[in-house]
């Protein structure tokens, strides 16, 4: 799970593999800021955005994506190259138009 910031925890490790799903109520363009301390391949519905470089620490907000979501459901996909450390995504949503399911449904 990911409060406010978007702060992720990596399990240690190799290369580790989030995914997210979201729900956008009505159609929404929007940014999508992601940080890290290692470099993160991010993908939104299996097409790839771009990269984040790692930096420091990490720290979030570092890199901005502009994406437009339709009505529906959809997956965001962050391939970090090491675990261990932690990653920042957060999608820019001062209307509310995003949902996101429970942590504790499966």
């Amino acid at each position: 799970s990911a409060g406010p910031p978007g702060r992720i925890t990596l399990p240690a490790g190799g290369p580790v593999v989030l995914e997210a799903k979201l729900t956008a109520t009505d159609d929404l363009k929007t940014k999508l800021l992601v940080g890290s301390s290692t470099d993160v391949e991010v993908k939104l519905d299996g097409k790839v955005l771009g990269s984040s470089p790692g930096i420091g620490k990490g720290e979030p907000d570092r890199t901005a994506f502009d994406v437009v979501l339709s009505k529906g459901e959809h997956v965001l996909t962050l391939t970090s190259k090491a675990g261990g450390t932690a990653v920042y995504a957060r999608f820019l949503d001062p209307d509310r138009k995003l949902s996101y399911p429970d942590a504790g449904k499966k």
